[in-house]
Parts: C-alpha cells; structure tokens; sequence
C-alpha cells in the first residue's frame, strides 16, 4: 500500500493506485478526480492528518525553491519545507520507505548543503538508508531531455538500494531510432538559458511553459516550425489525458512542466 502527496496529475503514480492522494492545485485535482474517481484526494498536506497506514510514501515535494528558475531559497524555503511535511505524513502513516523526487540543482545548491539538509531531514525522521539516482525521461523512451532526482528512503537497506536496478528496456512503442533525426526541439525564446537547440527531442518542459510566457518550447522539422500544443507537452511526459481536463491549453502546459514523466513513476 502506499499514498501519495503532491501528486500533481499522477506521474509519480505506480500502474496499481495508491489508497489516498494529496494535492492542492485545483486543475490537478479534477485530472486526478477523473483518474482515480474512487480515492479521496486531500486538498493540503498541512491538513492530511491521521492518514491511513501504508508501506511507503510518495511525492515530488515542490521545487520552486530549488530549481534553477526559481528563487533558490533551498531547504529554507517556503515551498521547501514540505519535505518536512512529506515526512510527517510518512511517519503518522508508519511507512517504512519514503519516494521522493526533486530537480538535479538540489546537488548542487550552496555548494551541496542543501542536500545534505534533505539527507538530514531523512534520517531524523527515522529513515536511515537513502539512495538517490538521476534519472532522464530519454532514458525511459519519452524524446525530452527532463533530468530529475529520484530517492529512496527507507527503514530497509535493501529497499533503498533498489533504486539501482537496471532500467527498463525499450518497449515496442519506443521511438525508431533512425526517426529521431528528423526532428528538433528548442524554447521559442533564449529566455536566461538559450533556446536549447536539441536534435531528437525536445529540451525539459518547464512549470511555466506556454504560449504566454517568453520561452515555451517547440518544435522543428522540415520546413515547419512552431510550438508544441498543449496535449504534445502531455504526450511528452508519457500522459495521454484530454486537455478538456485541465480547463485551459495554459493549465494543460503547466500541469505537464509540474508533472513526473509517467514513465519514471511507474518504474
């Protein structure tokens, strides 16, 4: 059994769903209400109290604080914090195992001590072995260039350490190599970090990415070149959902820059 906070529209989901969800965003809520039309989903984490007991907990705790675009408060952060929260939840749910995933700049963020803080955060929760890996949605056979952290964190050496088995192989549906030439991906604008020209796919879609910000991202081949629509940024994470869902093509765009790849999630 397991439950999931910050769900988003269910990327981090497993392919069995979990026996309770936990998100704020109120697009994201009526995706996941049509996806798991059967489990109550929370609305804040700050108000999931008493949760069900469950073997592990997951989510993607917010990143805004963290990531590149964003403000890089850290650990400190507003938005960060909910890692605390995370973990709250895990130990009032008596998990053993904790899944979590954040963006690479985590590593990196004052020179390194704001992962030693989330490691820290871990282990004074009670959750001694954690493994963390970087994975790529390439990896996993989606054409975009979407780096991310997984962890595990957990009460069992052995269940954090199976963050290292091998990936999956290629499925059937996995893209011709020999196709992927024949287009490219780039932002539409350099923004701060170049339009990020990439042959074969396109690069990482972003929270913000849309027809209404300076940088959403697109697409050439031949002689065509526009931006990616609001169900191609989906299909990009793995999800194949309506956009109807999300109200609006924007809400689409940046519930796919919030999301886990699918694929990842399930693996």
């Amino acid at each position: 059994k397991y439950l999931s906070v910050f769900s988003g529209i269910g990327g981090l989901e497993a392919s069995d769903p979990p026996v309770l969800l936990c998100e704020l965003d109120e697009d994201a809520t009526r995706v996941l209400n049509t996806v798991y039309p059967s489990i109550k989903v929370c609305p804040d984490i700050h108000e999931l109290v008493d949760p069900p007991n469950v073997d592990v907990v997951a989510g993607g705790w917010p990143c805004q604080d963290i990531s590149i675009a964003g403000q890089q408060a850290g650990v400190a952060g507003l938005q960060s914090k909910l890692l605390i929260e995370m973990l709250r939840v895990a130990n009032e749910a008596k998990a053993r195992t904790v899944v979590a995933e954040n963006v690479p700049n985590l590593l990196r963020l004052r020179s390194g001590h704001e992962f030693k803080a989330s490691l820290d955060a871990f282990h004074g929760s009670g959750f001694p072995f954690v493994a963390w890996r970087t994975l790529n949605a390439r990896e996993f056979g989606l054409p975009q260039n979407r780096s991310r952290i997984l962890m595990i964190a957990s009460k069992d050496k052995d269940i954090a350490l199976t963050l290292f088995r091998a990936l999956p192989e290629p499925g059937e549906d996995a893209i011709d190599p020999s196709l992927t030439e024949m287009a490219a991906g780039f932002y539409w604008t350099a923004g701060t970090h170049s339009i990020n020209y990439s042959r074969g796919y396109v690069p990482t879609i972003k929270v913000g990415s849309s027809v209404d910000i300076p940088s959403p991202p697109a697409v050439h081949y031949g002689d065509v070149v526009r931006k990616l629509t609001a169900a191609e940024a989906l299909k990009l994470q793995g999800f194949d959902l309506e956009v109807d869902l999300f109200g609006s093509p924007a809400n689409a765009y940046k519930a796919a820059g919030n999301a886990v790849a699918k694929p990842i999630g399930t693996w």
